[in-house]
């Protein structure tokens, strides 16, 4: 008996990605009003981040629900694959090339702020900015590293051992 198995659907794979095509476009207009909302927002009442909340825990929110659910699924592995296929530059060393430039800039801008601001000789300044320099380098580059970085490996790691766990499982059948 079948009181508790669901009837098995018959699908239209043209009719399914059509049906994502247009959940595509509206995430991006989503994402479009909230990127209008906090310009706007900004625009009229400043840059105070706690006028753009909402948006941000929407923004951010999307993004980390993405993850999780792709490598609790195990697409994250074939996403990657995928992205590593075609790009010229794979994505574990796009996660370290970025924010190591990132660092590297907000370095350069500290050390420059630093050096214009506060030096009052010509050698204070080339000292102000060495060290600021450095010690910037020092702090945000393995920091940034670990936000962006940490959470992109574990997660791939997580979703090879689900992806390699359903291999398995469809080689016993």
């Amino acid at each position: 008996m079948k009181f508790f198995k669901g009837k098995t659907k018959v699908v239209d794979e043209r009719i399914v990605n059509m049906q994502n095509k247009i959940y595509r476009e509206i995430y991006m207009g989503i994402m479009a009003v909230c990127i209008a909302s906090i310009a706007v927002k900004f625009y009229l009442n400043g840059a105070d981040l706690k006028n753009v909340t909402t948006e941000l825990v929407i923004m951010m929110g999307q993004g980390i629900y993405y993850i999780i659910r792709s490598t609790s699924m195990g697409l994250l592995s074939s996403e990657v694959e995928m992205h590593n296929r075609n790009s010229s530059m794979s994505l574990l060393k796009k996660n370290i090339i970025i924010p190591a430039i990132t660092g590297l800039g907000l370095a350069v801008f500290f050390a420059t702020n630093s050096a214009v601001n506060f030096a009052e000789t010509r050698e204070e300044s080339i000292y102000y900015f060495i060290s600021v320099f450095f010690i910037t380098l020092l702090f945000y580059i393995p920091f940034i590293l670990i936000i962006f970085g940490g959470p992109f490996l574990a997660a791939k790691r997580i979703s090879d051992k689900i992806e390699s766990k359903e291999l398995e499982d469809d080689e016993k059948i």
